[in-house]
């Protein structure tokens, strides 16, 4: 789409249909949102997603799932990678496996030291109650055992990015 300085557009997100009108005739997604009257309804549309997961199947899945939604990615394929992503630029949102290469309950206690803001989705295919309980006490915001049910994740993700600090009624342990 190419717009012009001053000119209108709409957009429809989810039920709504916005019209917004441009300050500057280069508009990025950063500019957008910043444009926009509305802007908050497109929050989650820039957010910046750290999917780490060592199966690169399964991290192209969540990518494409999360990108599908919108959502900015950066990927990591083991805990040190994604430890050195977060490190370069702190990301919104992080999704990421527990046991893999420079993983573990101590990589996602790093983790939340590195971004005590971020919300952190831990997923892991060899979970169980004291699993998921040492990974919230680590730092997770929330936990998910594989096979992760994709329009759970989705919610969770959306959930998170709008309200930081809030848990669901179930504490968002899935």
């Amino acid at each position: 789409m190419h717009l012009l300085f001053g000119e209108t557009f709409g957009a429809s997100y989810p039920l709504n249909t916005i019209s917004c009108s441009l300050s500057r005739a280069d508009v990025s997604g950063t500019w957008f949102a910043l444009c926009c009257p509305h802007g908050d309804l497109f929050r989650g549309l820039e957010a910046v997603l750290l999917v780490v997961e060592d199966d690169k199947d399964m991290r192209s899945l969540l990518c494409d799932e999360l990108w599908g939604e919108g959502y900015q990615l950066r990927e990591a394929s083991n805990g040190e990678e994604g430890l050195a992503a977060v490190m370069r630029a702190a990301p919104d949102l992080i999704v990421t496996d527990l046991k893999m290469p420079a993983g573990g309950f101590d990589y996602v206690h790093r983790l939340r030291s590195c971004v005590p803001g971020c919300p952190i989705i831990v997923m892991t295919a060899f979970g169980d109650a004291q699993t998921k309980d040492e990974a919230m006490k680590n730092g997770a915001t929330a936990y998910f055992d594989k096979p992760v049910r994709l329009s759970e994740l989705k919610a969770t993700v959306k959930q998170l990015l709008q309200h930081p600090g809030s848990r669901s009624e179930d504490g968002l342990l899935h």
